[in-house]
This record gives structure tokens, C-alpha cells and sequence, in this order.
């Protein structure tokens, strides 16, 4: 939860230098983002046992993994040749925090799961 709010409050804080990047490009971070909270609501009800642990997220068309989001942030740069150092350095900040929060939803889910497959007994008292 930590790294959601952390990555919320650097978009917060650098919204300007986010809203000159190219509109699509935004869509797809917006996108991004929405994927990455219902994986982490998803999460969340695992660890509740509201959902099965076999039970696999769906995360859609649209995600991408951490290589293609950066290179992708690149193309845009590239291709409406932004130059403002400030746009470039707040935006990969941005970048970069969606990124920690992905591993980190990740690392959080591969927890969840091998706790609950370790400890089978204790779930079943539960």
C-alpha cells in the first residue's frame, strides 16, 4: 500500500511535467495504474481468503512489462522531441515508481501464496 500512495503522490507532485506528455502516452500510464490496483486488490483479497489461491488475476490486453513501459516512455520522447530536462527527469520518476510498485505487488503476491501453500493446516483452522 505504501508504494501505491508513493507512486500516487509523485504523479500528484509532477503533474504538470506529466500533462505535457503526448496524450496517448498518458492513457497508457492511466491504464497501467488501474491495472496495477485491481492486481493489488486482488492481492489483498487472497491474503483475506475472499479469493482461492489458484485462482489466477486477469489482467487484460493492455498491461506491459517493465521493459516495454520504459521503452515506450523513450519512443515518446523521441517522437514529440521534448527537451525540457524537467519533463524528461519527473516523468521517468514517475516511471520509475510504477515500476517498484509492480515488483513490489509482485513480491507481495509470491508471499501470499507460498504462505499459503506452506501452510496448509493453519489456513484449513482458519
Amino acid at each position: 500500500a505504501r508504494r501505491s500512495l508513493e507512486t500516487l503522490r509523485r504523479i500528484h507532485r509532477y503533474e504538470n511535467e506529466f500533462l505535457q506528455m503526448p496524450e496517448e502516452f498518458q492513457i497508457l500510464i492511466q491504464q497501467q495504474l488501474d491495472i496495477l490496483v485491481h492486481h493489488h486488490e486482488h492481492v489483498m483479497l487472497k491474503h483475506l481468503k475472499k479469493v482461492k489461491t489458484h485462482v489466477v488475476f486477469e489482467e487484460g490486453e493492455v498491461q506491459l512489462d517493465r521493459k516495454a513501459l520504459v521503452q515506450i516512455f523513450f519512443q515518446y520522447i523521441k517522437e514529440a522531441n521534448i527537451e525540457d530536462e524537467a519533463i524528461l527527469t519527473h516523468n521517468m520518476q514517475i516511471i520509475s515508481s510504477i515500476v517498484d510498485y509492480e515488483e513490489q505487488l509482485e513480491h507481495l503476491n509470491h508471499l501470499i501464496n507460498s504462505f499459503q501453500r506452506f501452510h496448509v493446516k493453519a489456513n484449513k483452522e482458519n
